[in-house]
């Protein structure tokens, strides 16, 4: 179960809190923010809600909360996380800003006895558990979550912005919640919307059919004129609006790689380091101060090296030193550095005393506890009972049995205490997990293995081959200032131009890394204009801005080819109708008709108005409607659809299950009450009219 914190209270421990991994997945998911309020200077403005500036600096607050928190638990964040945490914590920032309005109309608002009930009493709101709940379980130790906020501000004065953090975040939950129980309240059915459904389910329909697709009629077969596409163009308008602005990009990447230079600069690295690690007294320190990969202690057996060093390293002796080799652009010295029997695989129990956060002196009280029930075990007591009895790893049920384990399976410490130990042994060890008491239960026979240390270096491209591919971009963009510059040169030069569509707050384009500069400069600029050079991870960019689409209906130039291609299959439909209509002419038998298309007779069963497809031939909604209103036995005319031109034969046609009125108002009441969220909130941001402003400042 995913928790920000535990807090326990077992064994003599004192309550403790735990805010790490789940804490952050947790941000990612629900982030509290707010939005601002009245009276913001539009310098300041990064959003309009509701005619009222928001401040950029409220959102930044929220922002810099949202980072500090993350950066706390889980150090520095990458770029994707970053991105991922801004785009959450806008949503979150714009929403209670929609929603406020909707709050201070209803008086919806949380009282103190209220809060207190959701937090300590019978009805926790379901944070709670998340945070205080125990894992196994989820049940709550309210005594636990009491003590906690009554310290505050003494024994827990440290977890204090977090728990006022999950405050803030309940309110804004159950305000949520309150404000779609409202909207859910005024859900009412009527009695024509309990008609129509169970109109649609009945009748049910199986019929038989010939079809031919449109995709099927080669192209040279129709044609189609200029007021053919000006028509079709004016009759679905509806279907070409657009609904943000968009710019669209073409752009080079000069990727860069290592040059030859750089090849044998690294290969004479290596060669002429290799004297000095053969003489290394200390291999591991050797490698971390010098090796562009960190030193590695683990013993391999045969078979479990990269082939070239298992036939030669297993046959050598300590010291010894292979390479140079090439190995995923790096080049590698191996040095056998130990040589010992050890296990193959290795059994064991332990007693696990988590290293929860947020309590300094949790590692010597743990120390304190193992170290007795080491003792306990040393003079006759039973290793599982004791498990069963302190333990807080899930194998304690299991007297903390963790079965047979080959070397590795198990994280650096635990595994070198059980694999460096012999049958029987205790041992007190310390990871990433919490503290442990290790019994050796059993160990295979051990075997010859090998501890290697590897020395390696990266061929990467140095500073003076960046610059010769900056060089060779900045050359390239300063030579072509326009399009049609660019466009030549593109030819000229013979590289391939990317393309991208993006949008004025979008913070992503594949393939290039961190690319919001780009994404700015394109609404910076012009259509037409050439930027200057982007540095993105290992790839300098050039772009050009091809277009501006701006909101709104496009106009026919900017669709154009959308549009041809639609009435191109439109005018395959009237092809194949044409076709089906001289056929049904004189003959409306369907195998006749199959086989004077080329087609065969299928067949569609338990269809009604709320069927979608026909099998095979994917969404017909318009087919569907014309076969449920058919009679039996009758043969459709040529039945033009989305996919494909159809004639039916209707087999059967009859009523449909009785629906219980009842039951049918329950089932669109309870469909429309899961729409709610999403939907009221959808309801609400278009009466806010939001009008974004981030790309002026991000």
């Amino acid at each position: 179960m995913a928790t920000l914190e535990k807090i326990r209270n077992k064994g003599g421990l004192l309550v403790t809190i735990f805010i790490g991994f789940a804490l952050v997945a947790f941000i990612l998911g629900d982030i509290l923010n707010s939005g601002g309020g009245s009276g913001v200077s539009n310098d300041l403005s990064i959003a309009e809600v509701h005619g009222e500036e928001l401040n950029v600096q409220d959102y930044q607050n929220k922002l810099d909360e949202v980072f500090d928190i993350y950066r706390m638990n889980r150090g520095e964040m990458d770029d994707a996380t970053a991105d991922q945490l801004t785009t959450q914590t806008w949503d979150d920032f714009i929403k209670d800003a929609v929603l406020a309005p909707m709050y201070e109309a209803y008086n919806i608002e949380i009282s103190m006895e209220e809060m207190k009930e959701m937090v300590q009493g019978e009805n926790l709101h379901p944070i709670i558990p998340q945070v205080f709940g125990d894992p196994n379980t989820g049940e709550v130790n309210r005594d636990a979550v009491r003590n906690f906020i009554a310290n505050l501000n003494g024994e827990f004065a440290q977890q204090k912005p977090f728990w006022l953090y999950i405050e803030k975040e309940i309110v804004s939950k159950r305000k949520i919640t309150k404000f779609n129980n409202l909207v859910s309240k005024a859900i009412y059915v009527t009695n024509t919307q309990i008609d129509q459904a169970i109109q649609d389910k009945s009748p049910v329909v199986d019929f038989e059919f010939v079809a031919k697709r449109k995709a099927e009629v080669a192209d040279s077969l129709v044609s189609f004129t200029e007021a053919d596409i000006t028509n079709y163009y004016k009759a679905n308008k509806h279907k070409f609006v657009q609904e943000n602005t968009v710019r669209n990009l073409k752009y080079i990447t000069y990727d860069v790689m290592p040059s030859a230079q750089d090849n044998q600069d690294a290969q004479k690295w290596i060669e002429e380091i290799k004297s000095d690690f053969q003489n290394a007294v200390n291999d591991a320190q050797f490698v971390n101060i010098n090796s562009d990969e960190p030193f590695n202690d683990q013993f391999y057996g045969p078979g479990q090296l990269d082939a070239r060093l298992d036939t030669i390293l297993f046959d050598e002796e300590p010291g010894f030193v292979y390479g140079p080799y090439f190995e995923n652009m790096t080049y590698k010295l191996a040095k056998l550095s130990n040589v010992a029997m050890r296990p193959d695989s290795v059994k064991a129990s332990h007693i696990l005393i988590r290293n929860d956060q947020g309590d300094v002196d949790i590692k010597q009280r743990a120390d304190n506890l193992l170290d007795s029930l080491k003792t306990l075990v040393e003079n006759g007591a039973d290793f599982a009972e004791l498990a069963i009895q302190y333990s807080e790893d899930g194998s304690a049920p299991t007297g903390g049995d963790l079965g047979w384990f080959s070397e590795g399976m198990m994280v650096k410490p635990f595994n070198d205490a059980c694999f460096s130990n012999s049958k029987g042994s205790l041992v007190l060890v310390d990871t990433q997990f919490g503290h442990h008491l290790i019994q050796v239960n059993e160990l295979s026979k051990p075997s010859k293995k090998i501890q290697v240390a590897i020395l390696a270096r990266n061929v990467e491209a140095s500073t003076a081959t960046f610059q010769n591919y900056y060089a060779q971009a900045s050359s390239f963009a300063s030579d072509n200032r326009d399009m049609a510059s660019f466009d030549a040169a593109v030819e000229a030069n013979g590289l391939n131009p990317r393309t991208a569509s993006v949008q004025e707050n979008d913070r992503n384009i594949p393939g290039l890394e961190s690319p919001r500069a780009m994404v700015k400069w394109a609404y910076e600029a012009e259509a037409g204009q050439v930027s200057d050079v982007f540095e993105f991870g290992n790839r300098f960019v050039v772009a050009c801005l091809t277009d501006l689409k701006e909101k709104g209906t496009l106009p026919l130039d900017d669709v154009r080819k959308e549009v041809e291609s639609a009435v191109l299959l439109e005018k395959k439909g009237d092809y194949l109708k044409n076709q089906l209509e001289e056929v049904l002419k004189t003959d409306t038998d369907l195998d006749n008709i199959a086989l004077a298309i080329n087609g065969k007779k299928e067949k569609a069963e338990m269809i009604n108005m709320e069927s979608f497809q026909i099998p095979g031939f994917g969404i017909e909604h318009a087919v569907i409607a014309q076969a449920v209103a058919m009679q039996k036995g009758e043969t459709s005319g040529a039945l033009v659809g989305e996919n494909a031109v159809f004639v039916i034969n209707l087999l059967d046609s009859r009523p449909g299950t009785e629906a219980d009125r009842n039951t049918e108002k329950t089932r669109i009441a309870s469909s429309k009450k899961g729409a709610v969220e999403t939907n009221a909130y959808g309801a609400v941001l278009e009466l806010a009219e939001l009008e974004d402003k981030r790309s002026k400042w991000y």
